[in-house]
């Protein structure tokens, strides 16, 4: 594994905000570019290199191949690692969401209605499964399972 260091600011910054991993295998095809840390939210970051006037590229498309369509694995942005790495499509891509913040339960897709645990998976914003359960841990071993068994890039 190989640590690529990241800037940030504008121009030529010399100031290094970070570090993505990548192959060895993978140093020569990255490590002709200078890139930056992007960060969309406090916890989710990339490594990417132009914006402006220059079109925008991402590490972990340069290390793919491809233009669009990389997920993360382990959803850190900075680990660009091939064993990490898998071609998906946007909705794939948000098979493998985090939690919400505001979630009572602390489970995707598991929510308490004031009597029962209710458990259910959406596809493109329509129900496709639901149950409702005595407990937030039954509630949860459902949830997954069913995920699981749905989508192909569920991690949990």
């Amino acid at each position: 594994m190989a640590l690529i260091p990241l800037y940030q600011g504008r121009g030529d910054a010399t100031h290094i905000a970070g570090y993505a991993a990548v192959d060895d295998s993978d140093m020569p095809l990255v490590s002709q570019y200078k890139w930056r840390l992007f960060s969309l939210t406090s916890t989710l970051k990339y490594a990417r290199r132009g914006g402006g006037s220059t079109p925008t590229t991402y590490m972990h498309d340069v290390v793919m191949g491809v233009n669009r369509g990389v997920d993360h694995r382990d959803r850190n942005g900075l680990n660009n690692r091939r064993s990490n790495l898998r071609l998906a499509s946007h909705a794939q891509n948000m098979q493998n969401r985090k939690v919400r913040s505001d979630s009572i339960s602390g489970v995707r897709g598991v929510r308490y209605d004031g009597r029962y645990w209710r458990a259910g998976v959406k596809v493109a914003g329509k129900a496709v499964w639901e149950k409702r359960f005595d407990t937030l841990e039954k509630a949860a071993v459902a949830v997954r399972q069913a995920r699981a068994q749905l989508f192909s890039h569920a991690i949990d």
